[in-house]
């Protein structure tokens, strides 16, 4: 009831919130050492504009993104627990070494 008493003017809401979007994303892009979902942001985004209508681009982009980065996760994921089952070769253990006078000395 309240907002009906208000009468503002939006007029330039839409830009305001799309350049306060870009200018966070732009933050988080040069603070972030891992650039992959921005890569895959912009993909999908590419991808959802060349291959759906412009009026149903923002939603399929932001599951296809969504997607793009839970399947990474889920590799990743993959890749480290395949990785814990394989051992490394240590290096070379000392072996006691056999002096002359027939005493193990170690290395």
């Amino acid at each position: 009831m309240l907002g009906s008493l208000l009468d503002l003017n939006l007029e330039g809401m839409a830009f305001v919130l799309t350049a306060l979007f870009v200018v966070l994303t732009i933050e988080q892009y040069f603070n972030s050492s891992v650039r992959f979902p921005f890569i895959a942001a912009v993909g999908a985004g590419a991808l959802s504009l060349i291959l759906f209508s412009p009026d149903n681009m923002l939603l399929i982009s932001i599951i296809l993104g969504t997607l793009i980065l839970m399947g990474r996760e889920k590799l990743m994921q993959g890749n480290i627990s395949a990785n814990k089952g394989m051992r490394k070769p240590n290096a070379v253990a000392a072996q006691p070494v056999q002096v002359q006078d027939g005493s193990k000395e170690e290395n």
